[in-house]
């Protein structure tokens, strides 16, 4: 899960180098990276699941619901990246926050999910 979370930290960070730099690229090269990482996601977690045939929410499973979500939001990232739309919010900027706030905010998430979970 690790090496799928360092993908794409990777793939966010080098979009917004490669549109920074305005090169002919469409949408449609980060995005295509998101779903193959969205692949690797779900066989992992399907594979989990197999493993481990209960009825609860195993606490690992936290982690694949935590990169579910931060695909989602680097998939939104990218598309509006390359939308042209006038929005509040330059997605650059995005971009910036999105990958100096990347590495606290999942290790904070596994925190407080591990305190409320072990509690």
């Amino acid at each position: 899960m690790v090496v799928v979370l360092i993908s794409i930290f990777a793939v966010v960070g080098l979009t917004a180098l490669i549109k920074t730099k305005s090169d002919p690229i469409d949408a449609f090269n980060p995005i295509s990276a998101h779903t193959a990482l969205f692949f690797v996601i779900v066989i992992i977690h399907r594979a989990l699941r197999d493993r481990f045939q209960i009825d609860e929410i195993l606490y690992l499973e936290y982690l694949f619901f935590f990169g579910y979500a931060t695909i989602l939001v680097s998939v939104i990232h990218a598309v509006l990246l390359f939308s042209g739309l006038n929005l509040r919010i330059e997605p650059r900027k995005f971009a910036k926050a999105f990958t100096v706030l990347f590495w606290p905010f999942q290790l904070s998430l596994w925190l407080v999910t591990t305190m409320l979970i072990f509690s």
